[in-house]
C-alpha cells in the first residue's frame, strides 16, 4: 500500500515537471517569433534597377576620419533611411549602421557615426510598397576627409 502512494507522488511531480517545461517552452518559443516578425520588418532590402531609384540623386561631404558626414538629397524624392559603412581598407568597421531620418528634396542632413576609418560607403533607403530598400545603384564611395 505504501509503494502505491510513492509512486502517484512521484508521478503527480513528473506531470507537474512536464507542464511547467511545456509552458516555458510554448513562452520562449512566442517571444521569439514575435522578435524575429519585428526583426524581419526593420531589414533592409538591397535593390537595383528599380524606378524609384533612379529618382534617387545624393551627395556627401565628410569630415577627416569620417567622423561626421553630411548626406544632400539632390533628388525629387524623400530619402528615408540612409545605410552607412565605414571601411579600413577592404575590411568593414563595424557593422551597417542605419541612420532613420527623412532627407526632403533639396535638404541636407549631418550624420555621426559609430566609428571612424579611411573611407565611407552611404546607400540611400526609400520605402517602396512601404518596404525598406536601399539603391545599391546610387550609393555614394568616398575616402574620408
Amino acid at each position: 500500500m505504501f509503494i502505491l502512494k510513492k509512486g502517484v507522488g512521484a508521478l503527480i511531480g513528473w506531470v507537474l515537471l512536464l507542464g511547467f517545461v511545456i509552458s516555458i517552452g510554448t513562452m520562449v518559443f512566442l517571444s521569439l517569433r514575435t522578435h524575429t516578425t519585428e526583426l524581419s520588418d526593420r531589414t533592409v532590402n538591397y535593390i537595383s534597377g528599380r524606378l524609384e531609384c533612379s529618382e534617387i540623386n545624393i551627395n556627401v561631404v565628410t569630415a577627416p576620419s569620417c567622423s561626421s558626414f553630411s548626406v544632400t538629397n539632390r533628388g525629387v524624392l524623400n530619402i528615408d533611411q540612409v545605410a552607412v559603412r565605414i571601411y579600413n581598407g577592404e575590411t568593414p568597421v563595424g557593422q551597417t549602421q542605419i541612420f532613420e531620418s527623412v532627407i526632403a528634396p533639396h535638404a541636407t542632413v549631418d550624420y555621426t557615426p559609430d566609428s571612424s576609418g579611411e573611407r565611407i560607403e552611404v546607400i540611400p533607403i526609400v520605402l517602396i510598397d512601404n518596404k525598406p530598400s536601399g539603391c545599391l545603384e546610387r550609393r555614394i564611395i568616398k575616402p574620408c576627409g
